[in-house]
């Protein structure tokens, strides 16, 4: 759904998604029909479910056709004020997640996998119009565990705390550094390393 689209919550919507988020980010895993009215302190699950649908119907998330909740979308404003052309709609994915550890045996079935869903793209980004993917190249940050290759995802800010992966912008270009103490231009802070095997 493209970002003009996209409907005004009414204050009960936004009190609801709120919870909603405040769920997944604390269990991992989005709350039920039941959580919700537990949350909210409602007795009607048709209640709930109808905030749900609107929810839904606006562009904020995604449900399955059982209600389930399966996603909740970046937000709208994120999306209305992105200061680069292109944006593209995310692909949500959710993969299975094991959040109290690998079982002893992988799953052999659908009935064996856990109730929890990561989505990827809501784990790493924190704010989509201020993040950006950066690819290494050189081996300068190898004793930080970052090799050439690496997928850096970094927020677009100023401040960072020493210790911190930053970018700075340096006459000779873009660099990758470990904060070691203030006053440094930074450009960007690194919140996560993507690399594949």
């Amino acid at each position: 759904m493209p970002a003009s689209a996209i409907k005004k919550l009414t204050q009960r919507q936004q009190a609801i998604l709120s919870q909603i988020r405040r769920f997944f980010d604390k269990e991992g895993f989005y709350p039920t029909i039941r959580d919700l009215n537990h949350l909210l302190k409602v007795k009607s699950s048709n209640t709930v479910f109808s905030h749900i649908r609107a929810l839904d119907r606006k562009g904020y998330l995604k449900k399955n056709a059982k209600g389930k909740i399966i996603a909740v979308l970046p937000a709208a404003e994120n999306r209305e004020s992105a200061d680069f052309t292109g944006i593209a709609e995310p692909n949500l994915i959710g993969i299975p997640y094991f959040s109290s550890g690998m079982p002893a045996r992988p799953p052999s079935s659908m009935e064996d996998l856990p109730g929890k869903f990561l989505h990827l793209d809501q784990y790493l980004v924190n704010k989509l119009a201020q993040t950006f993917a950066l690819k290494v190249s050189g081996d300068s940050m190898e004793k930080a565990g970052i090799i050439s290759g690496d997928i850096l995802l970094v927020e677009k800010r100023n401040d960072a705390h020493p210790g911190q992966l930053i970018v700075t912008h340096q006459p000779s270009g873009f660099a990758v550094k470990r904060l070691v103490e203030e006053g440094t231009s930074i450009w960007g802070v690194v919140t996560a390393t993507l690399r594949k095997y």
